[in-house]
């Protein structure tokens, strides 16, 4: 929440829940946050991580923005070294008004993408794929026909958090993708 109040501008927010309640939720938000137009809030299966439901359920209405930011709750539980890691990529992405103001300017130019470098903290797979080989090779290969072999060693945001244009989102968020194309938690 203190995150969001750095957006210097009116906006949308969608935010997906597998909670099925989302009273709390809705009032914590109104509550505590400053410039919102439009408050989405979805319940949603626990698939797909964070970005099943940010293609799934809001994929055709984030395509009619000139800006989207994709950010979520993030725990690492799994190992000590990122316990703060997820602080740290929304300080990236929305630490300020200024920052903020700076990553519109840019995505309202000709900047299709802005993320957070790579922590270099924590050993990752050098491929930048890990365990998501597969699932992106039958995605890219079914939904936009393009081969994973032209993508050896990729550059993943930073806990799938970014700011997107438009144009530079439009396609994966196209995708013709149900709940069955992703995983259980």
């Amino acid at each position: 929440i203190q995150h969001l109040n750095n957006i210097p501008l009116a906006f949308d927010l969608f935010v997906s829940t597998p909670c099925t309640s989302t009273r709390g939720i809705s009032e914590e938000i109104v509550k505590h946050v400053s410039n919102i137009q439009e408050l989405n809030i979805k319940t949603v299966p626990n698939k797909g991580r964070d970005l099943a439901p940010f293609i799934i359920e809001f994929g055709a209405e984030l395509q009619a923005y000139d800006a989207v930011c994709h950010i979520h709750t993030k725990k690492s539980t799994h190992t000590q070294d990122l316990e703060r890691w997820g602080d740290q990529i929304l300080n990236s992405l929305l630490g300020s008004k200024d920052k903020v103001h700076k990553i519109l300017s840019l995505i309202n130019s000709e900047t299709k993408f802005i993320y957070p470098e790579g922590q270099s903290y924590y050993i990752k797979d050098p491929s930048g794929w890990a365990g998501n080989y597969d699932i992106a090779r039958e995605i890219l290969h079914e939904h936009l026909d393009i081969s994973i072999s032209d993508f050896p060693k990729i550059e993943f945001p930073e806990g799938s958090m970014f700011w997107a244009s438009k144009e530079g989102i439009s396609p994966f968020l196209s995708m013709s993708l149900g709940w069955e194309s992703f995983p259980e938690e």
